[in-house]
Protein backbone atom coordinates (compact mmCIF):
# COMPACT_ATOMS: atom_id res chain seq x y z
CA UNK A 1 0.00 0.00 0.00
CA UNK A 2 1.32 3.44 -0.90
CA UNK A 3 2.48 5.70 1.93
CA UNK A 4 2.51 9.48 2.04
CA UNK A 5 5.11 11.11 4.29
CA UNK A 6 5.34 14.77 5.24
CA UNK A 7 8.69 15.67 6.76
CA UNK A 8 11.03 18.61 7.20
CA UNK A 9 14.71 19.42 6.92
CA UNK A 10 16.54 22.49 8.15
CA UNK A 11 17.94 24.78 5.48
CA UNK A 12 21.40 24.06 6.94
CA UNK A 13 20.86 20.38 6.12
CA UNK A 14 19.43 20.89 2.63
CA UNK A 15 19.68 24.27 0.86
CA UNK A 16 19.34 28.07 0.99
CA UNK A 17 20.54 28.53 4.58
CA UNK A 18 22.41 31.74 3.70
CA UNK A 19 19.44 33.08 1.74
CA UNK A 20 17.15 32.53 4.72
CA UNK A 21 19.66 34.33 6.94
CA UNK A 22 19.70 37.32 4.58
CA UNK A 23 15.91 37.36 4.02
CA UNK A 24 14.22 36.20 7.26
CA UNK A 25 10.66 36.77 5.99
CA UNK A 26 11.18 34.52 2.96
CA UNK A 27 8.56 31.85 2.28
CA UNK A 28 8.33 29.71 -0.83
CA UNK A 29 6.47 26.90 -2.53
CA UNK A 30 7.97 24.64 -5.17
CA UNK A 31 6.24 24.38 -8.51
CA UNK A 32 8.85 21.86 -9.65
CA UNK A 33 12.07 20.57 -8.14
CA UNK A 34 15.31 19.73 -9.91
CA UNK A 35 15.97 15.97 -10.10
CA UNK A 36 12.24 15.30 -9.74
CA UNK A 37 11.04 13.98 -13.11
CA UNK A 38 14.42 14.89 -14.60
CA UNK A 39 13.77 18.62 -14.36
CA UNK A 40 16.92 20.68 -15.13
CA UNK A 41 15.99 23.40 -12.62
CA UNK A 42 13.59 24.12 -9.79
CA UNK A 43 10.66 26.51 -10.03
CA UNK A 44 10.06 28.26 -6.71
CA UNK A 45 7.27 30.68 -5.87
CA UNK A 46 9.03 33.04 -3.45
CA UNK A 47 7.29 35.57 -1.26
CA UNK A 48 9.06 38.42 0.53
CA UNK A 49 8.79 42.17 0.95
CA UNK A 50 12.46 42.49 -0.05
CA UNK A 51 12.97 41.01 -3.50
CA UNK A 52 16.10 43.09 -4.28
CA UNK A 53 17.74 41.63 -1.18
CA UNK A 54 16.48 38.15 -2.14
CA UNK A 55 17.98 38.44 -5.62
CA UNK A 56 21.33 39.42 -4.13
CA UNK A 57 21.18 36.62 -1.54
CA UNK A 58 20.44 34.00 -4.20
CA UNK A 59 23.36 35.18 -6.33
CA UNK A 60 25.71 34.77 -3.36
CA UNK A 61 24.26 31.56 -1.92
CA UNK A 62 26.77 28.69 -2.26
CA UNK A 63 23.91 26.27 -2.94
CA UNK A 64 22.76 28.15 -6.05
CA UNK A 65 24.30 28.05 -9.52
CA UNK A 66 21.99 30.56 -11.22
CA UNK A 67 18.53 32.15 -10.84
CA UNK A 68 16.07 33.89 -13.15
CA UNK A 69 12.78 35.63 -12.31
CA UNK A 70 10.16 34.02 -14.55
CA UNK A 71 6.87 35.59 -13.49
CA UNK A 72 5.71 38.32 -11.15
CA UNK A 73 6.29 41.88 -10.12
CA UNK A 74 4.68 41.82 -6.67
CA UNK A 75 5.69 40.30 -3.33
CA UNK A 76 5.20 36.82 -4.81
CA UNK A 77 7.41 35.90 -7.76
CA UNK A 78 8.33 32.73 -9.62
CA UNK A 79 12.07 32.02 -9.72
CA UNK A 80 13.85 29.41 -11.79
CA UNK A 81 16.75 28.09 -9.72
CA UNK A 82 19.67 25.98 -10.89
CA UNK A 83 21.31 24.18 -7.96
CA UNK A 84 24.90 23.25 -7.24
CA UNK A 85 25.59 19.51 -7.65
CA UNK A 86 25.59 18.78 -3.91
CA UNK A 87 21.99 20.01 -3.54
CA UNK A 88 20.85 17.98 -6.54
CA UNK A 89 22.56 14.94 -5.01
CA UNK A 90 20.64 15.44 -1.76
CA UNK A 91 17.36 15.57 -3.65
CA UNK A 92 18.30 12.41 -5.54
CA UNK A 93 18.79 10.68 -2.20
CA UNK A 94 15.41 11.87 -0.95
CA UNK A 95 13.80 10.31 -4.02
CA UNK A 96 15.33 6.87 -3.58
CA UNK A 97 13.14 3.78 -3.29
CA UNK A 98 10.78 5.07 -6.00
CA UNK A 99 9.65 8.05 -3.94
CA UNK A 100 7.62 10.71 -5.76
CA UNK A 101 7.90 14.33 -4.66
CA UNK A 102 4.35 15.67 -4.54
CA UNK A 103 5.03 19.02 -2.91
CA UNK A 104 7.75 21.06 -1.23
CA UNK A 105 7.64 24.38 0.55
CA UNK A 106 9.68 26.35 3.03
CA UNK A 107 9.79 29.13 5.61
CA UNK A 108 11.59 29.98 8.84
CA UNK A 109 14.80 28.39 7.49
CA UNK A 110 13.10 25.01 7.06
CA UNK A 111 12.13 22.87 4.06
CA UNK A 112 9.05 20.65 4.15
CA UNK A 113 8.60 17.77 1.69
CA UNK A 114 5.59 15.62 0.87
CA UNK A 115 6.82 12.29 -0.50
CA UNK A 116 4.78 9.37 -1.82
CA UNK A 117 6.32 5.90 -1.42
CA UNK A 118 5.02 2.68 -3.01
CA UNK A 119 4.95 0.94 0.40
CA UNK A 120 5.73 1.29 4.10
CA UNK A 121 8.85 -0.81 3.63
CA UNK A 122 10.12 1.49 0.89
CA UNK A 123 9.49 4.45 3.19
CA UNK A 124 11.39 2.85 6.09
CA UNK A 125 14.32 1.84 3.88
CA UNK A 126 14.57 5.34 2.42
CA UNK A 127 14.52 6.90 5.88
CA UNK A 128 17.35 4.66 7.07
CA UNK A 129 19.38 5.42 3.93
CA UNK A 130 18.89 9.18 4.33
CA UNK A 131 20.10 9.10 7.93
CA UNK A 132 23.44 7.75 6.69
CA UNK A 133 23.84 10.94 4.62
CA UNK A 134 22.72 13.37 7.36
CA UNK A 135 19.31 13.76 5.73
CA UNK A 136 17.42 12.61 8.79
CA UNK A 137 14.27 14.63 8.18
CA UNK A 138 11.76 15.20 10.93
CA UNK A 139 8.63 13.21 10.05
CA UNK A 140 5.51 15.29 10.68
CA UNK A 141 2.85 12.95 9.33
CA UNK A 142 2.42 9.50 7.75
CA UNK A 143 -0.70 8.57 5.78
CA UNK A 144 -1.71 5.30 4.16
CA UNK A 145 -2.92 5.15 0.57
CA UNK A 146 -6.64 5.20 1.31
CA UNK A 147 -6.27 8.45 3.24
CA UNK A 148 -4.69 10.32 0.34
CA UNK A 149 -7.01 12.75 -1.36
CA UNK A 150 -6.60 13.42 -5.07
CA UNK A 151 -7.35 16.64 -6.88
CA UNK A 152 -10.60 16.42 -8.86
CA UNK A 153 -10.00 17.18 -12.53
CA UNK A 154 -13.59 18.31 -13.27
CA UNK A 155 -13.21 17.07 -16.83
CA UNK A 156 -10.07 19.11 -17.50
CA UNK A 157 -7.20 17.77 -19.55
CA UNK A 158 -3.78 17.70 -17.89
CA UNK A 159 -2.70 20.66 -20.05
CA UNK A 160 -5.79 22.69 -19.10
CA UNK A 161 -5.34 21.97 -15.40
CA UNK A 162 -1.66 22.93 -15.55
CA UNK A 163 -2.50 26.18 -17.36
CA UNK A 164 -5.13 27.13 -14.78
CA UNK A 165 -2.85 26.36 -11.84
CA UNK A 166 0.15 28.22 -13.26
CA UNK A 167 -1.97 31.23 -14.24
CA UNK A 168 -3.62 31.37 -10.81
CA UNK A 169 -0.36 31.09 -8.89
CA UNK A 170 1.24 33.70 -11.11
CA UNK A 171 -1.53 36.18 -10.31
CA UNK A 172 -3.06 36.28 -13.79
CA UNK A 173 -6.60 36.25 -12.35
CA UNK A 174 -5.89 38.81 -9.63
CA UNK A 175 -7.15 42.40 -9.79
CA UNK A 176 -4.91 44.08 -10.74
CA UNK A 177 -2.99 41.32 -12.49
CA UNK A 178 0.55 40.59 -11.34
CA UNK A 179 1.35 38.52 -14.44
CA UNK A 180 0.23 38.93 -18.03
CA UNK A 181 -0.70 36.33 -20.64
CA UNK A 182 2.72 36.43 -22.30
CA UNK A 183 4.55 35.74 -19.01
CA UNK A 184 2.36 32.76 -18.14
CA UNK A 185 2.62 31.42 -21.70
CA UNK A 186 6.42 31.68 -21.54
CA UNK A 187 6.44 29.59 -18.38
CA UNK A 188 4.34 26.91 -20.10
CA UNK A 189 6.43 27.06 -23.27
CA UNK A 190 3.49 27.91 -25.55
CA UNK A 191 2.29 30.99 -27.44
CA UNK A 192 0.02 33.48 -25.72
CA UNK A 193 -2.66 32.69 -28.32
CA UNK A 194 -2.50 28.99 -27.43
CA UNK A 195 -2.67 29.82 -23.72
CA UNK A 196 -5.66 32.11 -24.22
CA UNK A 197 -7.54 29.34 -26.02
CA UNK A 198 -6.52 26.75 -23.41
CA UNK A 199 -7.73 28.93 -20.53
CA UNK A 200 -11.00 29.68 -22.34
CA UNK A 201 -11.70 25.98 -22.90
CA UNK A 202 -10.71 25.15 -19.32
CA UNK A 203 -13.06 27.75 -17.86
CA UNK A 204 -15.90 26.58 -20.11
CA UNK A 205 -15.30 22.99 -18.99
CA UNK A 206 -15.31 23.98 -15.32
CA UNK A 207 -18.63 25.81 -15.69
CA UNK A 208 -20.24 22.92 -17.56
CA UNK A 209 -18.94 20.26 -15.17
CA UNK A 210 -19.92 22.28 -12.10
CA UNK A 211 -23.33 23.67 -13.06
CA UNK A 212 -24.53 21.47 -15.91
CA UNK A 213 -24.25 18.00 -14.38
CA UNK A 214 -26.82 15.34 -15.21
CA UNK A 215 -28.53 15.86 -11.84
CA UNK A 216 -28.59 19.62 -11.90
CA UNK A 217 -28.94 20.54 -15.57
CA UNK A 218 -32.67 19.95 -15.71
CA UNK A 219 -33.24 22.09 -12.62
CA UNK A 220 -30.94 24.93 -13.64
CA UNK A 221 -32.66 27.89 -15.19
CA UNK A 222 -30.56 30.62 -16.71
CA UNK A 223 -32.22 34.02 -16.63
CA UNK A 224 -31.52 35.81 -19.87
CA UNK A 225 -31.06 39.58 -19.80
CA UNK A 226 -34.19 41.47 -20.79
CA UNK A 227 -34.08 43.86 -23.66
CA UNK A 228 -34.69 47.50 -22.77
Amino acid sequence: MSTLVTGSLSADSFALAETFDAVPDLAFECERMAAAEGAPASLLWMRTARHPRLASALRNDPDVEETVVVVGRSARRLYRVWWRPDVTAKLDRLLRNDAILLKAWGNAAEWTFRLLYPSRDACSNAHEHNREYDLDYDVKRIQDGEEIQTLPSRGLTDAQLEALLIATRAGYFEVPRTANLEEVAAELGISHQALSERLRRAQETLVRETFFTDDAESDLEVERPRRA
